[in-house]
Parts: C-alpha cells; sequence; structure tokens
C-alpha cells in the first residue's frame, strides 16, 4: 500500500514538475535598460525599436488580478510554443479611465459609447515572478493591460479597439538596472520603465503625436509576499516628474491615476458606427507630488555625481523615502 501510494505521488509530482532554466538564464528573456532615455529624440528612438514590448491584454473573464504564480498569465503566452515560461502573478500599478466627448458621436452608438467610458476603466498590471534560488521577488519587463469595471465583478471585461489600440501604445523600454549591478540579482530588477505614445489635439484641432514615460519602483512589501508599486509619469516632454498616489482600485473616475479626456477622430470603415482612433484633449493625473526634471538633474549630479538616466533607483527611491533636500520644492 505504501509502495502505491509513493508511485501515485511521483506520478503527480512529474505532472506539475517544471523544469528550472540553468541558473544562467533565469534573467535571460527580461530586457535590461542600463540608461533611461529622457530626450525627445532618444525617447522616441527609444519606443520605435520597443514594438515586440508592447503592453499585453487579458481575455475577458479573467480574476482582475492574480496572486498566486503561474506560467501563463495571457493568453499569447499560452499559444507561444518553446519553452515553458517562469511562473509569474499580476498586480496593478496604474489606473486609466477615459472621458469621450459627446460631440461628433454617431447618434446610433454614441450611448453604447459613453456607458462603456463610464463604467470600466483600464488596470495596467506588472509581472511579478521570484528568484529560482533565494526566492526574491522581481519584475518582468513586459507590462500587462486589463479592462475592468468600476462596480461589478471583479473579472476582466473586453477590450473595445479604440481602448485595445491605447494600451497597444504603451511600451516596455525594458527593467532599468543601474549600469554598476553585475551580476544580477532579483533585487536588481525592481524598476520598469514604460514609454506612452498619444496623440494631443492642438489649439486647432490637430492630432500631435507625443511621447512620455511612466516608470514603476517596486519595493518589498512589509510580509515579503510581494511588491508594491510607486509609480512616477512625466509630463510637458519629459520635463517634470509626477509621482502618482498608491495604487487602489477605483470605484469611480475620479479615483483613477490618469483620466483622459478623449476625442473619437476615426470609426470602423464598415458601419461608421464604432470608435477606432481617438485623440486626447486633456489629461490629468491623480499627483501626490511634481518635481521640475532640471532640479533632480542638479541633484544627481551633486549627490550620485552622474545623470538621473544612469541613476534612477537611487533617485526615486530618495524621493519615496522623503529625503530630497528642501532645495527641491515638489508642487503639489
Amino acid at each position: 500500500m505504501r509502495y502505491q501510494t509513493y508511485l501515485l505521488l511521483c506520478a503527480a509530482f512529474l505532472a506539475h514538475w517544471q523544469p528550472l532554466p540553468a541558473l544562467g538564464d533565469e534573467f535571460g528573456d527580461i530586457k535590461l535598460l542600463r540608461q533611461v532615455p529622457f530626450g525627445s529624440f532618444e525617447l522616441k528612438s527609444a519606443y520605435a525599436t520597443a514594438k515586440q514590448d508592447s503592453c499585453e491584454q487579458v481575455n475577458e473573464g479573467q480574476p482582475v488580478e492574480l496572486t498566486s504564480f503561474t506560467p501563463f498569465l495571457t493568453g499569447k503566452e499560452r499559444q507561444a510554443k518553446g519553452t515553458r515560461p517562469i511562473s509569474a502573478n499580476r498586480k496593478g500599478f496604474m489606473s486609466i479611465g477615459l472621458e469621450i466627448r459627446e460631440t461628433g458621436l454617431p447618434a446610433l452608438s454614441k450611448s453604447r459609447i459613453l456607458e462603456y467610458a463610464d463604467k470600466n476603466y483600464v488596470s495596467l498590471q506588472a509581472r511579478i515572478r521570484k528568484d529560482l534560488l533565494d526566492r526574491k521577488l522581481y519584475y518582468h519587463h513586459r507590462p500587462i493591460a486589463i479592462t475592468c469595471q468600476y462596480d461589478g465583478p471583479k473579472l476582466s471585461k473586453p477590450f473595445e479597439p479604440v481602448v485595445a489600440q491605447t494600451t497597444s501604445n504603451i511600451r516596455s523600454l525594458g527593467t532599468f538596472v543601474e549600469p554598476d549591478k553585475r551580476p544580477l540579482k532579483a533585487e536588481h530588477l525592481r524598476t520598469i520603465v514604460l514609454a506612452f505614445r498619444f496623440e494631443r489635439l492642438s489649439f486647432s484641432g490637430t492630432p500631435n503625436e507625443q511621447f512620455e514615460l511612466a516608470i514603476v519602483r517596486g519595493r518589498e512589501s512589509a510580509d515579503g509576499l510581494t511588491l508594491e508599486p510607486h509609480v512616477f509619469v512625466t509630463q510637458e516632454n519629459s520635463g517634470q516628474l509626477v509621482y502618482l498616489r498608491g495604487f487602489k482600485h477605483p470605484k469611480n473616475e475620479r479615483d483613477c491615476s490618469i483620466v483622459g479626456k478623449v476625442k473619437i477622430i476615426e470609426f470602423d470603415k464598415t458601419s461608421g458606427l464604432y470608435p477606432k482612433r481617438s485623440a486626447t484633449e486633456d489629461y490629468r493625473v491623480d499627483a501626490q507630488a511634481k518635481f521640475e526634471r532640471s532640479k533632480l538633474e542638479n541633484y544627481c549630479k551633486e549627490t550620485f555625481g552622474g545623470s538621473m538616466s544612469v541613476h534612477l533607483n537611487q533617485l526615486l527611491d530618495a524621493i519615496i523615502d522623503h529625503k530630497l533636500p528642501e532645495s527641491i520644492s515638489a508642487s503639489r
């Protein structure tokens, strides 16, 4: 009887066993970023080369967050051929809501479009992994997007085409690691740098291409079970760094990290009823502090001996821990 039980346990183990990658390959699929492109030309160039790392979307009917570790977080991963990915979970770090201008919307689909924007928001989420040896937590560089309801079942909703297009314009430039951090450890892989591309309407109504950054700095929670995200975004063509308030699942549009006021500028060609492309008229961010980048650059040069492009983690930690000098005043 004991022998039969042993065989059953062995069979169960083999059925769920996942071969561990070689030690040197654990971080091999992570895109590393050693210097952050804050300049307009550098940012646009980095965005253009990051197409393969666009925000992945979660299908309808999935949990809003996933606390258990699984090798497959998206449908794309399930369909991919090759080695089984390292298990991860996903945790929200930013919520995006939409206000859609009613003017110009087709009469037959207007109520449906506005209702969708009123009821749903997009949650951007980080992939969190555990180091295979010491079980320390770290980020994978590629983010995930999920459509959620403000009020309703805690399951993902379908992506409307215009929302899907917006999230696909969010690309990861990589997991930032300071140049002197070698060899890599899990603790070094806790900062994700994303680039946003959007079309901003000018005063004349012409959409102009604009790029900004979003930076997620993960700090280990008190119980060590997850990484708490501290999120920063740039504004004014990276001239300003904004520290967002702590992430929470919004109950309505006012609770969102970012709310974009958009105008639909293109509809599907078949019926002309459904939004296909939008442009931003204005947007607001739920900021707890704002800093002029020029002042932060001077601080990094004086304190760390280089630019914030390569001393980003030290700078973000100083902001999070309220250790910046009073001379670097933050508007709130």
